[in-house]
C-alpha cells in the first residue's frame, strides 16, 4: 500500500497496527509514522528495514517493534505479541482475507504466515479493527 492510501485509510478507519518500511517510494517510514500517529495516537507502528541506523528515531516515536530484514514469521509473531496497544488476532485473519483471493486465511496461524509473506514482498498495509 502506498503512503497516501494508508493515510486516507487512517483518516476514516481505526488501525491497530501498521508495518512500515523505513525506505518507501515517495516518503520514508519515520515521516509516515509521525503522520499516522497524528491521526491515530494509539496506532502500533512496527518498522521493517535492513537499516539499524534508524532504530533510535523509530523508538523516539515509541514504535512497538523494529524488525530487521529478512522478515521471519517468528519476528512477526514477536511483534504482534508485544504491541503497545494490543490487537485482536481475528483481525490478522481478516486482513489476510482482504488482501486478495490468493491469501484467504481461515486460522490465526495461517494468517500470521500469510502476513509474513506479504511483508517479505513489501506489502505494508494496516490491520483493520472491524470485521466484515
Amino acid at each position: 500500500t502506498d503512503a497516501a492510501a494508508l493515510l486516507r485509510d487512517a483518516a476514516h478507519m481505526r488501525i491497530d497496527a501498521a508495518f512500515l518500511d523505513i525506505e518507501m517510494p515517495g516518503t520514508d517510514g519515520i515521516s509516515l509514522a509521525k503522520q499516522l500517529q497524528s491521526l491515530q495516537p494509539l496506532i502500533n507502528i512496527i518498522f521493517i528495514t535492513g537499516h539499524l541506523e534508524y532504530m533510535p528515531k523509530a523508538f523516539e516515536l515509541y514504535a512497538s517493534d523494529y524488525i530487521m530484514k529478512p522478515v521471519t514469521e517468528t519476528a512477526v509473531v514477536r511483534a504482534l505479541n508485544h504491541l503497545r496497544y494490543g490487537y485482536d488476532i481475528r483481525l490478522v485473519s481478516n486482513y489476510c482475507y482482504q488482501t486478495g483471493p490468493q491469501l484467504r486465511s481461515g486460522s490465526a496461524r495461517s494468517a500470521i504466515s500469510q502476513l509474513t509473506s506479504l511483508l517479505r514482498l513489501g506489502s505494508y498495509a494496516p490491520l483493520p479493527t472491524e470485521l466484515p
